[in-house]
């Protein structure tokens, strides 16, 4: 059970109501599931706060310079090193409807040595569990790849949609946000294999 509950549709004003329709639309758009995320019920405690979430998910979205695939591929890494459940539930069903393959969802914990992954895609995702360790462990090794592969404005682009699912997910762990049944438990994979893949801190 959650630790916070937040505010349900029968209790939500007209104003709040129609963001929850909205909510509920976009999601079936994005996971093809339409059903009203439980962290946008528990933001709703923070009106100002829900706002700024909702701002701050539609510059992410509008950003097109890093393909959408790939950004799926490093913000599911992000959630997994976290331990996220409610993002490795949500995750999956995003990337399905982005255009990843199943083969790279269910691989993605080996992504340094699976021949699913292309060069491009491993220096994202090692970027990724990089940054979402515990301490962070962005080496010059692992952000020379990213600049190999990225131009400038698309690293910044790839940094902040890593950042912001690591935002979400420390969120949605804290407060033990259940998953929805998006990947129907499909995917319960552990962090720690990922983060075996990041060398200790060095130049």
């Amino acid at each position: 059970m959650s630790r916070i509950e937040g505010i349900a549709p029968q209790r939500a004003g007209f104003f709040l109501r129609l963001i929850y329709r909205l909510a509920v639309k976009i999601t079936g758009k994005i996971t093809g599931s339409a059903v009203l995320p439980e962290p946008i019920t528990v933001a709703a405690l923070q009106p100002k706060l829900l706002f700024g979430t909702a701002g701050m998910e539609q510059a992410l979205s509008s950003c097109r310079s890093v393909p959408q695939n790939l950004k799926c591929l490093a913000s599911m890494a992000a959630a997994r090193t976290i331990g996220c459940a409610y993002c490795i539930d949500i995750g999956p069903a995003v990337a399905r409807l982005q255009g990843v393959p199943e083969r790279q969802i269910l691989e993605l914990m080996d992504f340094e040595t699976s021949t699913a992954f292309s060069d491009v895609e491993r220096a994202a995702i090692r970027y990724s569990v990089a940054m979402c360790s515990t301490p962070i462990r962005v080496t010059g090794e692992v952000f020379a790849a990213v600049r190999r592969h990225f131009k400038p404005a698309q690293i910044v682009e790839l940094t902040a949609a890593i950042a912001w699912e690591n935002n979400r997910a420390r969120f949605n762990h804290a407060l033990e946000l259940e998953p929805q049944g998006f990947s129907e438990g499909a995917y319960c994979l552990l962090p720690a294999r990922v983060q075996s893949s990041v060398h200790a801190p060095g130049v």
